[in-house]
């Protein structure tokens, strides 16, 4: 059984963390925004689309800051450890 090298596994933990929140985010934050504009009726389609489109990117971001944190600590660890 090989053994990944400690710095992919941060990078991977980060990557997962980040994937996790962002669609938690956009599930909770996001689903919760476009019910009150579908239920409340006086929006378009258009509108609500720009709105998905808007959070859609918010959680793009904080998926790339919580990667990029998972960068900055995987340079603390080593990353040319033989793979056997």
């Amino acid at each position: 059984m090989s053994r990944l090298p400690s710095a992919s596994l941060v990078r991977r933990a980060f990557l997962r963390v980040g994937i996790a929140t962002a669609i938690f985010i956009f599930i909770v934050v996001g689903g919760s925004i476009l019910f009150d504009q579908w239920a409340g009726g006086r929006t378009g389609g258009g509108f609500m689309l720009g709105t998905a489109l808007v959070l859609a990117g918010a959680c793009i971001g904080v998926f790339a800051i919580i990667v990029a944190i998972g960068l900055a600590v995987s340079t603390a660890f080593k990353d040319d450890e033989r793979w056997p």
